[in-house]
């Protein structure tokens, strides 16, 4: 589980750094190009420890899987952003759509029901 907190912690540094990057709030404090690397680091680290903890939670794998997926397309549009390469717009849109679709996907899964009668609760 300290895995998964560490990545987690990546990401938001890495949210930290795209704000100053797509806003340019901050950008008198942290150079861009610095701004940039700290992007490309942190979130390219969250995203590796993000995957090696998917095996530690095997009960949610489709749901982490479906969302990792989403998370690595997103970073890879916010990279093509950066690079100012056409179409950076769907792929981020792509890849957020792909990691909401994960969130709606784990309680969607079939859940083993109970077979519960009223006159077994005595």
């Amino acid at each position: 589980m300290k895995l998964k907190n560490i990545a987690n912690l990546c990401f938001a540094v890495a949210f930290l750094a795209a704000i100053v990057l797509f806003t340019r709030l901050g950008s008198n404090v942290i150079p861009m190009n610095v701004a940039q690397l700290i992007f490309f680091v942190s979130g390219g680290a969250g995203m590796l420890l993000n995957l090696f903890s998917i095996v530690q939670q095997r009960d949610k794998t489709r749901f982490n899987i479906l969302f990792w997926i989403g998370s690595l397309v997103l970073f890879i549009g916010l990279t093509i952003r950066l690079l100012h390469y056409p179409y950076s717009f769907y792929v981020i849109i792509a890849g957020t759509l792909i990691s909401g679709i994960s969130f709606f996907y784990n309680p969607l899964a079939a859940q083993p029901e109970e077979d519960d009668e009223l006159l077994d609760n005595f």
